[in-house]
């Protein structure tokens, strides 16, 4: 059902994989690779902290609908600042480049920021396959509690496509 070949199949034409992000106002511009679920069944993040991952089995960002999932690290305790650590800094109206693996630049337009506990993140919106089409990118945030898993929050951003630029 979350398959990219039943994306292409509901919306009628090829949907392309995303293979960079590049947010100028954080000075990010990073590769993007698949990714899945883990082991316990939530979803996986790159190894490597400087790139990010798009959820495979949801949305591709430029699509018709739905949420088009793209998830990173903040940091790690070895390698330092991760691809998305200054994502809770994005301001209303700040812009995005997704370049897809056919070349095509799509630009969005950062539309929300919040900070969610991570007990209380609304998987059901974030991952939806329908409504209105928009690009959502997730980090982790908040208190850092190393007794307690680590980050307690995630940082979520909301963007949609701009086509004025």
């Amino acid at each position: 059902r979350f398959s990219l070949a039943a994306l292409e199949h509901e919306v009628g034409r090829p949907v392309s994989r995303p293979v960079r992000i590049v947010i100028p106002s954080l000075d990010v511009d990073a590769p993007v690779v698949d990714v899945g679920l883990d082991s316990a069944r939530a979803v996986a993040v790159p190894d490597d902290i400087s790139t990010v991952g798009w959820y495979k089995f949801g949305v591709a960002p430029g699509g018709h609908q739905g949420s088009a999932v793209i998830v990173g690290h903040r940091d790690g305790t070895e390698e330092g600042r991760g691809a998305l650590y200054d994502l809770g800094l994005l301001d209303l109206g700040d812009g995005l480049v997704v370049t897809t693996e056919t070349g095509e630049r799509l630009r969005y337009r950062v539309i929300s920021r919040e900070s969610v506990s991570k007990s209380a993140v609304p998987m059901g919106e974030l991952f939806a396959v329908d409504g209105e089409p928009v690009l959502t990118l997730i980090t982790c945030g908040g208190y850092y509690d190393r007794e307690n898993g680590g980050y307690q929050d995630n940082v979520i951003v909301s963007a949609v496509r701009d086509y004025s630029a």
